[in-house]
């Protein structure tokens, strides 16, 4: 997009009712420039429509570009909105890209973590990197959990234990999730 075009985008976002806006995100998916992403990702703390939450949720789940991904991680690590917060760690997740740049960051979400959804959803970007992670900095953070351990709900502790056995290159058993079989 070039100046006048990104400039129109934006105003796009800000003055379209939903239904037209639905067509102008579909049009950025199409000719994507990231620059604007940010104000895109903005859309989710806004008094839009849930289907276009929905959508721009979708959009970041098959984001496949590694600096696209990190513009929305970043944008994810900088909300105070749990629900967006939670889906866009899902979202992350679900484009497989690989983020064991961003583990320190991925672990204190987890350690501050209240909600199990918010936390699944982080243990599962977590589980999708540590094996990208060196064995040194792995054993830091596991270690630093260990000791956050103390504090953690006891509802959370189940998974939160198993991101600690994750990132000692342990499988994770079942029994931590407190899953029977029969």
């Amino acid at each position: 997009m070039n100046t006048t075009e990104k400039k129109e985008f934006l105003k796009k976002l800000i003055q379209e009712d939903d239904a037209a806006l639905a067509i102008t995100l579909q049009n950025f998916r199409e000719n994507a420039d990231f620059e604007v992403l940010p104000n895109v990702l903005e859309l989710l703390a806004s008094p839009r429509s849930q289907d276009i939450k929905d959508y721009i949720t979708n959009l970041c789940s098959q984001i496949r570009s590694q600096d696209a991904a990190f513009i929305v991680f970043d944008f994810m690590m900088q909300t105070s909105l749990p629900d967006v917060k939670k889906n866009m760690l899902a979202a992350l997740w679900q484009t497989g890209l690989d983020f064991s740049d961003k583990i320190h960051s991925i672990v204190s979400i987890i350690k501050e973590c209240n909600d199990f959804e918010t936390m699944l959803e982080a243990f599962t970007l977590l589980e999708n990197c540590t094996d990208k992670v060196n064995t040194a900095t792995a054993a830091a953070l596991r270690d630093d959990m260990v000791l956050n351990l103390p504090s953690i709900a006891s509802h959370l502790k189940p998974l939160y234990t198993a991101a600690i056995e994750n990132l000692g290159n342990k499988k994770v058993i079942p029994n931590a999730f407190n899953i029977t079989t029969d």
